[in-house]
């Protein structure tokens, strides 16, 4: 079956079903009939749910709107996250110079800093001899 196929089925309409309190005898429980009818409310309210987006979405195909196709955003569109959970830079850069091996322009890229700062503070990180 292809999904066009698919698309197209339409099962059979079934009557909505009401349930007779008969069939709810009483045995080792007891059983509401009330409940029952519920149920089968609940299920052609969900069968109706159905058929009205199948039928959303075949109208939808029709206009050429089958969903395939992705839209990315752009740069500009993308929402930015400001985080409260960033570290200081200068602090983030120290810990970088300490226990990385980074290349300085690539702290710098990291941290938002200058990379003259980066050097700075890795020649302010060295033992004095």
């Amino acid at each position: 079956m292809s999904l066009d196929e698919a698309a197209r089925y339409q099962p059979e309409k079934a009557e909505e079903t009401v349930v007779s309190e008969r069939v709810y005898r009483r045995h080792s429980f007891e059983t509401d009939p009330r409940a029952a009818q519920t149920v089968a409310a609940d299920s052609a309210q969900q069968r109706k749910d159905k058929e009205r987006w199948e039928s959303a979405m075949a109208k939808a195909r029709a206009r050429g709107l089958d969903g395939t196709e992705k839209k990315s955003k752009s740069p500009e569109q993308r929402s930015k996250s400001f985080s409260k959970a960033r570290r200081n830079p200068v602090k983030h850069a120290e810990v970088l110079l300490k226990e990385t091996s980074l290349p300085f322009e690539e702290i710098a890229d990291i941290t938002g800093l200058d990379v003259y700062d980066i050097v700075g503070m890795k020649l302010k990180l060295r033992r004095v001899a």
